[in-house]
């Protein structure tokens, strides 16, 4: 099938067939005019760590 549908997901979700794909990416809506939070970490590298992060770090 091979298809990209843009549009309200609840209403483009209703009209595909069941069990007809194998993935479905949605995208949330981030215009809802709620405030959103931008949180920031910081991390700590763990020299006895077993996990490689981006950028190899």
């Amino acid at each position: 099938m091979n298809e990209i549908y843009v549009g309200d997901n609840l209403t483009i979700l209703q009209t595909l067939p069941a069990e007809s794909f194998d993935l479905i990416y949605i995208d949330p809506p981030f215009n809802t005019g709620k405030t959103q939070a931008r949180t920031q970490l910081k991390t700590v590298q763990d020299d006895g760590g077993d996990r490689t992060g981006f950028g190899g770090r």
